[in-house]
Parts: structure tokens; C-alpha cells; sequence
């Protein structure tokens, strides 16, 4: 959560995950995404996450996310699972 905030965009760094699953990759307003990234046409679908989290820089070359990408499959599946539970209420 220190680059991903609950809500908009954390100390500037990152925009929130908040609904992440489902949502269009580059479009919550406010944050200063990649062309690459916004012009991707990823939708954030369990699979895609998946993908993000294992390398974000290959799945789309140019992004600007400083990523460590997860090794750990199950960690990864973890992740995406936690990422689930964050829906806007």
C-alpha cells in the first residue's frame, strides 16, 4: 500500500487498486499512466493480473511501473486474490 492507495492517488506514486479487477487498464483519472499502458487495451481480468504481476514490463513494453516481478506462482495467485477483496463499496 505505499504506492497503492485505498483512494486516488498514493503520495503520488501509484492510482488505487480499489476495483482494480475488471477495470480498464490506464483509466482512473488523475494519474499520469504510460502510453503504452494506456493505449494497451488490457481489461485487469484475473488472468491479465496474473501476467501484470509475474512481468509487467514484458506483458506491456514501456510501462512505467518500477516492478519486481512475483517468481512465486502462489504468491502470485495470492496477490491476485487480495486484489479481488478491494471493490468499491
Amino acid at each position: 500500500m505505499s504506492c497503492h492507495g485505498r483512494a486516488g492517488v498514493a503520495a503520488g506514486y501509484a492510482p488505487t487498486l480499489v476495483g482494480v479487477v475488471g477495470r480498464h487498464a490506464g483509466s482512473v483519472a488523475g494519474f499520469p499512466y504510460s502510453q503504452a499502458l494506456k493505449n494497451s487495451g488490457i481489461v485487469w481480468s484475473e488472468p491479465n493480473l496474473v501476467k501484470w504481476i509475474a512481468d509487467a514490463p514484458g506483458m506491456v513494453p514501456g510501462t512505467r511501473m518500477p516492478h519486481v516481478s512475483i517468481t512465486d506462482p502462489a504468491e502470485r495467485l495470492y496477490l491476485r486474490e487480495y486484489l479481488k477483496t478491494l471493490s468499491p463499496r
